[in-house]
């Protein structure tokens, strides 16, 4: 039996979702999955629903009961949630304890951490006792729609572009983003976050004849139609890597700002925009000049595509149940 913990957020996006049913997706070729969600996350209730799962869901506080229905089983924990009485909870009444995560601050007291992002491997992680860590792009987990897609054409002139952005605490990067979008020439497809703040709004008031709002259930079709794309999100630059996408990376959190650079480095990105740091006008720009580049973007694919289209969740999926055996 093999639980696994997950849930969107503000900072993460539905980044660990999708991941998650990727990987549940070959775990249970192999041993029976539950899912744990938060009543409030309605995207991965849904999402995890309709792709056939069995999904538990709990209001606050819950989970540390319904775990004890579990005794003896291994959990997968993918959320941004503080370590408290559910972790201590887990590391005594369950088998194993395995943690996906893209943070390198937090410290983890876990039988395995898997943190499957850039440069990752070539980073300290805080563990405690005897922990072992799957690090770098080789953990990778793409989903297969992404996979079975053929390689995007590179074509010579930038006519949309996919944003897919967020917001955490204060930052307005969407709305600010939108207000030079609606001056330029490219047409916009924006990725609106269900939990971003005042939602309505932005779909009442900030429209523009080259601009279209979607919610994060589109993107997987959103693609298709797209030559660049803008985001916030870690793993769907890895999947966007996977079609060979040109991605301009937005770091919306300071802890991710190491991470931007070695997409930067290994040229999987054309540039790293800090929110905070760096002005929406200024990622835009960035935008333009890669629009304008068509050499530019065909080295990126090139990189990308060598990066992230060998990736293969089925073997993380059997290395995991070899794992936990």
């Amino acid at each position: 039996m093999l639980i696994i913990k997950v849930e969107s957020s503000k900072v993460a996006g539905v980044d660990p979702v999708h991941r998650m049913g990727a990987l549940a997706g070959e775990l249970i070729k192999n041993t029976e999955v539950v899912f744990l969600c938060r009543k409030a996350d309605s995207f991965a209730n849904k999402y995890l629903t309709e792709k056939g799962f069995n999904v538990i869901s709990y209001a606050e506080g819950e989970h540390n009961d319904i775990i004890r229905n579990y005794i003896g089983a291994t959990i997968i924990i993918d959320s941004r949630e503080k370590v408290g009485k559910f972790d201590e909870n887990c590391r005594t009444l369950l088998h194993k304890i395995i943690y996906v995560t893209e943070d390198l601050k937090r410290s983890y007291r876990a039988d395995l951490v898997i943190n499957p992002t850039a440069g990752a491997n070539s980073r300290d992680h805080m563990t405690i006792g005897n922990c072992e860590k799957w690090t770098g792009t080789d953990y990778t987990i793409i989903r297969q729609e992404y996979l079975d897609k053929p390689v995007m054409r590179i074509n010579e002139n930038v006519k949309n572009v996919l944003i897919v952005l967020g917001e955490v605490q204060s930052n307005t990067i969407t709305r600010q983003v939108i207000d030079y979008a609606k001056k330029m020439e490219f047409n916009f497809k924006i990725v609106l976050d269900n939990e971003i703040k005042q939602r309505d709004q932005i779909l009442l008031k900030c429209g523009a004849s080259n601009i279209t709002f979607h919610s994060p259930d589109e993107i997987e079709t959103l693609v298709d139609d797209c030559d660049v794309t803008i985001c916030g999100g870690l793993n769907l630059i890895y999947e966007l890597g996977a079609i060979g996408m040109p991605v301009i990376f937005v770091v919306l959190t300071r802890e991710k700002v190491t991470l931007g650079k070695h997409l930067l480095k290994d040229n999987l990105s054309e540039a790293i925009g800090i929110v905070g740091i760096v002005e929406a006008s200024e990622i835009m720009k960035n935008l333009t000049r890669l629009a304008l580049n068509y050499d530019k973007r065909l080295t990126l694919q090139k990189s990308m595509i060598n990066e992230f289209r060998k990736h293969s969740t089925e073997r993380l999926a059997l290395d995991i149940t070899k794992f936990i055996k």
